[in-house]
């Protein structure tokens, strides 16, 4: 519950790095001021494709231009410390002297990320006074089906509805096919209890992301806004998904195992442990409101090697040929989990650079469902787990205490009942 607690307040925090520039229909303020400090002001990034177009309008005149910079000029324009030579170096402008106004763009044969920066005539002239604020609405439109610029994703975000689209749609299938089922043997308890929980609420946390993404994503492809508190909600449910697997891989680590019915390890260390999933999963959680993506995928590799290595001596030290079985099928369905982001990360630099934002997308949702698929199967297939279990009397990794209100699954201590026989007499 105070994890919970925490991650809303996070959430609240939130909304204050969340910028209108993740819109697409954009309003705000032109500040003479902060375009002379940071040499222009930044308001957004848009990939065109085919005969882009932007609108915008004002609540009065101005004596500045929007400057376009395509990407590969942008990260080059980080190094420059004139304000002349960056403005310079903008492939376009486009005097802002009408309180509204358009542009058309040239139809690209490939499409570019465009940065857009704002600026005026006294941004680079620091013994001029500066102008008052202007207030603007900016619209930005790639071309349709039909060639018509209507369209508010960006080219890096076409496809995203559609595959959001089916990925909601395979999670309301399968809760409307295997709902009762997968309820009924949660209800009935076993072996596999806490490791059936762990998955599922992952499973409902991560499939309510997708769903409120979706939402958010079908409104912002007709107004160019969306619902903004969706994405910042969406990333809470996500850490708290993180937080079960973290929850269920952890529970293995520290003494869960085949051959006992409850951890061996030490409470204080059971508390400890506990306390890193906590503070481990708030800190992704604050990692990906803060884009700070190396940190994220570093956090990942050190989380994976960790448990690679702690799982790795378990499958030595075990005797038993299924039981090895059962901890490496077990270890791949967690590190599917853990190595998607950073395998991603490595695969999308050899991409162009409007595929790569959709393309992480796409694979780090498949692969995480996938992930919780795998360990599904592993654990409610009666194969390879019943026949670990049926190998001896003690119980399946990630079961409760049997102390702890649940039946024993340990032969070799069920008690024995005497019967005895009795003669009734008439």
């Amino acid at each position: 519950m105070a994890f919970c607690m925490i991650l809303l307040i996070l959430y609240g925090f939130s909304g204050v790095f969340f910028e209108p520039a993740s819109a697409k229909v954009i309003s705000g303020v032109l500040s003479s001021r902060q375009a002379r400090f940071y040499g222009g002001q930044f308001i957004t990034k848009f990939c065109f494709h085919g005969e882009g177009m932007f609108k915008y309008t004002l609540n009065a005149s101005s004596t500045g231009r929007l400057y376009f910079y395509i990407e590969e000029k942008w990260l080059n324009l980080m190094t420059i410390n004139t304000c002349k030579e960056k403005l310079a170096m903008a492939q376009y402008t486009h005097q802002l002297t009408e309180l509204s106004g358009e542009m058309k763009f040239e139809q690209w044969t490939d499409p570019y990320i465009w940065y857009i920066v704002y600026a005026d005539d006294v941004s680079c002239d620091p013994s001029q006074k500066v102008h008052h604020d202007v207030q603007y609405t900016l619209e930005l439109y790639n071309p349709d089906s039909k060639g018509n610029p209507q369209n508010h994703f960006s080219y890096d975000e076409t496809g995203l509805l559609s595959f959001y689209e089916l990925l909601g749609f395979l999670y309301f299938a399968g809760t409307v096919i295997y709902g009762q089922r997968l309820w009924q043997t949660i209800q009935k308890g076993g072996p596999m209890h806490l490791v059936i929980k762990f998955l599922t609420k992952a499973l409902v946390y991560h499939g309510s992301a997708v769903c409120f993404t979706l939402i958010h994503l079908f409104r912002y492809s007709g107004d160019g806004i969306g619902f903004i508190w969706l994405p910042r909600f969406s990333i809470v449910l996500k850490g708290l998904a993180e937080f079960e697997m973290l929850s269920m891989m952890s529970r293995l680590c520290i003494g869960y195992t085949l051959s006992a019915s409850h951890s061996s390890a030490d409470p204080q260390i059971i508390s400890k442990v506990n306390t890193g999933v906590v503070a481990v999963s708030i800190i992704k959680v604050i990692i990906e409101i803060l884009s700070l993506n190396i940190t994220g995928l570093l956090v990942q590799l050190v989380l994976a090697g960790g448990f690679s290595y702690i799982i790795s001596k378990k499958i030595i030290d075990e005797r038993s040929t299924l039981r090895r079985e059962f901890y490496s099928k077990f270890m791949k369905g967690c590190l599917l989990w853990l190595l998607a982001a950073p395998f991603l990360a490595l695969l999308i630099l050899f991409l162009p650079a409007y595929l790569r934002y959709k393309i992480s997308i796409w694979g780090l949702l498949t692969a995480q469902t996938a992930s919780i698929l795998w360990l599904y199967n592993l654990f409610l297939s009666r194969s390879l787990y019943w026949e670990v279990s049926s190998l001896s009397a003690s119980t399946l990794p990630l079961r409760h205490d049997r102390n702890f209100g649940g039946k024993s699954y340990n032969s070799d201590k069920r008690p024995i009942g005497m019967h005895k026989s009795v003669s009734i007499s008439r």
